[in-house]
């Protein structure tokens, strides 16, 4: 069995939450739309039933209008789209990120689903509250109870969908937080690192450097590594020690090396060894380590004491190595951060290395250090800090979550009409039936007393209905982290 393999980062197509949301209340959003404007044209269409027009002529009439609000629709759609590229860094940077035959497939699909949905939308509202009465009667005297009451259920499904839109979006926004504010294991600010030419530097042209940026600028030493944030080209290893109960059993370990000055530069925290100098072997059969503090329980030891006085060995083609433990350290994301981290091992070398990174003290002094770097280094260098490195791998999500916010606040003003809508509704529905109440000898504190009450009960089942599955989204989406 080969004991080590190369790790690539694989690009794939990922469906999130975030465009679950966005999909989710544009939906919900057309529904709310489409269902006042439904709503509006209703009683126009009862009276024309009313008058002797047959079946057939509401159905032309009524989905002859589906045709010009379907491209006033689409029109409007991309009416927006093209003002947000000038106006909206954000949808401008998410598009331009697209290829083109992805972005006009979507704009297809999306445009023939639209239509779809407002087709769908025509012939229940046609079935429901015009073609189950009679001709004869009228939306407002003869309505049947179950239309009656469908009508005012569909409202407040509206009303629960785009109030349970504006939680998904707080835990939309309570997931991004998480993964943007994550601890990592190693510190972000004040960190600056570049890749390194081999065929450009050497060790002693590497260090060199240090010591002249450690004479004029006060920094940390060069960490010299394999590895830098999100960089996924790792190895791993098949790693047992001689306690362990199956002999013949060897644990996958994540594996990078680096130099004596990776723990300090990156800050990591000591758990365990701290009085051990980090320095590499002189033993060709013997390497030494820095440990996480997930290392323990994948080799099934229970305490960092049996960790540090363990050896541990690894096979490899050319004969198998020994592996001293001189530090354990809190557990490093490598990439993003997961629920469960993932053991890892840093070998200890002094030899030159993909990636390196300097400490510095304070903001003031990036732009000097990254001068002096690039003076002596080759045209093309590319230097980030390792906070810009964090805000480019998330900055898809950054860009999805103002979107995010926009359809939200969509959302929010749309639910608000909806709101209106039904306590106008069934502000007339409640004032009829008290004008009733008083001509045949009802009082004038009846007024007082049903709407309120009748208001208040409303109020609270829409709260609970909404709060329900809200929170719930919330939690989902927050412990998806």
């Amino acid at each position: 069995m080969n004991s080590s393999r190369r790790v690539k980062n694989h690009c794939f197509i990922r469906c999130t939450p975030q465009h679950c949301f966005v999909l989710f209340t544009t939906v919900a959003n057309f529904f709310n739309i489409n269902g006042i404007l439904n709503a509006a044209r209703r009683p126009s269409l009862h009276i024309k039933r009313s008058l002797g027009a047959s079946t057939t002529q509401i159905l032309a009439e009524s989905l002859s209008l589906f045709l010009p609000q379907f491209l006033t629709t689409v029109t409007l759609a991309t009416l927006l789209l093209c003002a947000l590229f000038p106006l909206s860094a954000d949808v401008s940077g998410l598009l331009l990120r697209q290829p083109m035959t992805r972005l006009l497939t979507v704009f297809l699909g999306v445009t023939l689903f639209i239509g779809l949905m407002m087709l769908l939308s025509h012939l229940p509202s046609l079935s429901f509250f015009l073609f189950a009465n009679p001709a004869s009667q009228t939306t407002n005297r003869y309505e049947k109870y179950s239309v009656y009451y469908f009508n005012r259920m569909g409202m407040v499904v509206q009303l629960l969908v785009a109030g349970t839109t504006v939680y998904l979006w707080a835990g939309v926004m309570t997931q991004h937080h998480r993964a943007m504010h994550a601890e990592v294991g190693y510190r972000k600010a004040h960190r600056l690192t570049f890749a390194l030419d081999e065929g450009f530097y050497t060790l002693s042209s590497v260090r060199e450097l240090q010591h002249r940026l450690q004479e004029t600028a006060g920094t940390s030493a060069f960490s010299l590594s394999s590895w830098q944030p999100f960089d996924m080209s790792r190895h791993i290893l098949n790693v047992q020690h001689a306690q362990q109960q199956v002999q013949d059993q060897f644990t996958l370990i994540n594996t990078l090396s680096a130099d004596k000055y990776f723990a300090e530069v990156w800050g990591l925290k000591t758990v365990a060894g701290q009085e051990n100098t980090l320095r590499a072997s002189t033993d060709d059969g013997v390497c030494h380590t820095i440990v996480t503090r997930a290392f323990i329980d994948a080799m099934g030891q229970k305490t960092v004491d049996e960790v540090l006085n363990t050896r541990y060995y690894i096979p490899l083609p050319e004969g198998q190595k020994t592996l001293r433990v001189l530090r354990i350290v809190e557990n490093i994301d490598l990439g993003e951060h997961l629920s469960s981290p993932q053991p890892l091992i840093i070998f200890i070398n002094d030899h030159l290395e993909k990636f390196a990174t300097v400490a510095y003290s304070n903001d003031q002094q990036e732009a000097s250090i990254a001068a002096q770097i690039k003076r002596h280094g080759t045209p093309d260098l590319t230097l980030q800090t390792v906070q810009e490195l964090h805000n480019r791998h998330f900055y898809n999500d950054s860009l999805m979550l103002n979107v995010i916010t926009l359809t939200a606040s969509l959302a929010l003003i749309l639910m608000v009409i909806s709101t209106l809508v039904i306590s106008l509704s069934d502000a007339q529905r409640l004032d009829s039936t008290l004008k009733i109440m008083e001509a045949v000898g009802g009082f004038s504190c009846d007024k007082r007393s049903v709407f309120p009450a009748t208001t208040c009960a409303t109020h609270v089942v829409l709260f609970t209905g909404v709060t329900g599955p809200g929170m719930f989204a919330v939690k989902a989406l927050a412990t998806a982290v």
